[in-house]
């Protein structure tokens, strides 16, 4: 990837995330409102042997972790998962994990 398509994928990722969180700020505190990324790093967010299926996963991990330190009254999780996990099974992960633990913010999902 050069550099060009690098900033159009970020730009993508990260700062569209950024501009809705940022026009949501005063909202994103009441008490059903949430935030929860979902990223295809391999389910154990780059950290194992085989690196980062997707690296700019990281990004919007990054960020979505960042943003509970602003907003620590906020429901906010960074689930990642294995590239191949269809889009059904990461909706009903995610749904999942919006309903428990809220004090859980970096959760990996590996061979089940």
């Amino acid at each position: 990837m050069d550099l060009a398509a690098w900033r159009a994928a970020l730009g993508l990722r990260v700062k569209s995330l950024y501009a809705t969180m940022r026009l949501l700020y005063d909202q994103i505190a009441a008490p059903d409102t949430f935030l929860i990324s979902a990223t295809r790093l391999g389910g154990q967010h780059g950290y194992d042997q085989a690196g980062a299926a997707a690296p700019l996963g990281g990004a919007v991990g990054g960020f979505t972790k960042t943003y509970k330190w602003e907003r620590m009254d906020a429901l906010v999780k960074a689930v990642d998962f294995e590239p191949s996990r269809t889009a059904s099974e990461l909706a009903e992960i995610l749904i999942e994990e919006t309903l428990r633990d809220p004090g859980a913010i970096e959760i990996g999902h590996k061979r089940g």
